[in-house]
């Protein structure tokens, strides 16, 4: 097999492309490479080891062999990379931050990754982190910390579309169908995330009624991660018992059907919070306002309401919130806007710049 320079192991999660001359590959999910299986099996024989587990690694071990890559990339879900430098120690390992952490989980934020690695075996030559606030959430892990933003959303480009064909966009965060009681959501049975997006698209159906705006819902089930897993007509049903009249898009995906919204609205979101940092007008609700774990914890700790956030449940507060942001211009909404929730670095460029550098090292 030809060496490569980067090897990304992270299920094709970020979708990450390098342009030439750097070569690299992406280990797509539920993918395997018959030789390196093989090693990996002939390895566990000859060390009378053949647990799952030890499989598991001395497969991985011999797909790093097998590519000879100069970096490995990934999240840190993926915790096997952490592992590496036990056997590749001269082996460049970057990982990037996957997940959104909070105080609430604070103390247990290694057995989230992997409760089986010991919290000093995190290691990693590089560590891409959404915002500051992280560093403090993973600061057991040996890197050097370089705040770039999503590395997901920051490969994801979409076309500026100055002229809007709607005036609200509402991220949807639904997972399954939910009971219903001649065609109105049955909000005592919900979970708090449910019940919590049926409130504020009651809210949203009646001030769009009143004012005669149009919504277009970013809906769960067309996203590619999603497709599959989530049942179309019953996420169509719940909406449609709050917002009488609303439209969708099945061949854009969330990013490129924000383009076309004026404003975006959402509740607890890491979507809504990708679309904020690319410089979108986004609205976040929270309305059970003792919930652990917001989504912008980083800036609203202190204060339950902000330019463009609002924890509670006061119907007059979040009508106001959503007449306000529709009424704000673009040049005073870059002056509101901040980066505390997450950085922006379109197309990675940051970081395929240091990947750069990185191999230019070997050459």
């Amino acid at each position: 097999m030809e060496k490569i320079d980067v090897l990304i192991i992270d299920d094709s999660y970020s979708k990450i492309k390098f342009e030439k001359p750097i070569s690299s590959i992406t280990i797509k999910k539920n993918e395997f490479f018959l030789i390196p299986l093989v090693k990996g099996i002939i390895d566990c024989v000859f060390s009378f080891n053949f647990s799952r587990k030890n499989l598991s690694r001395m497969y991985f071990k011999n797909l790093v062999n097998f590519f000879s890559p100069k970096i490995v990339l990934g999240h840190e879900m993926n915790s096997r990379i952490f592992l590496l430098k036990e056997d590749f120690p001269d082996l460049i390992t970057i990982v990037y931050q996957l997940n959104n952490y909070y105080d609430y989980y604070k103390d247990i934020v290694p057995e989230i990754i992997n409760e089986r690695i010991l919290k000093k075996n995190f290691e990693c030559d590089y560590l891409i982190l959404k915002n500051d606030i992280s560093k403090k959430y993973l600061n057991f892990i040996k890197s050097k910390k370089i705040v770039l933003g999503s590395v997901k959303n920051n490969e994801i480009i979409t076309k500026n579309n100055s002229k809007k064909k709607y005036d609200i966009m509402f991220i949807s965060t639904f997972r399954r169908s939910v009971s219903q009681h001649k065609g109105l959501n049955y909000i005592a049975a919900m979970d708090s995330n449910d019940a919590s997006n049926s409130f504020i698209c009651d809210i949203l159906g009646e001030f769009a009624k009143k004012n005669k705006l149009k919504i277009a819902v970013a809906l769960s089930s067309l996203r590619k991660e999603k497709k599959g897993k989530i049942n179309i007509i019953d996420e169509l049903n719940f909406f449609k018992s709050n917002i009488k009249k609303f439209f969708y898009e099945k061949n854009l995906n969330s990013y490129q059907l924000a383009e076309k919204a004026k404003i975006i609205v959402n509740v607890g979101s890491s979507l809504g919070v990708d679309l904020f940092s690319r410089g979108h007008k986004v609205l976040f609700f929270q309305p059970i306002d003792f919930m652990p774990a917001d989504i912008i914890e980083p800036i609203n700790k202190q204060k339950k309401t902000g330019e463009y956030w609002y924890r509670g449940c006061d119907k007059e507060i979040i009508n106001k919130k959503i007449k306000n942001l529709l009424k704000i211009k673009s040049d005073s909404w870059k002056k509101i806007k901040n980066d505390k929730l997450q950085i922006y670095d379109p197309n990675n460029i940051t970081l395929k710049k240091i990947i750069h550098n990185i191999l230019n090292r070997y050459e």
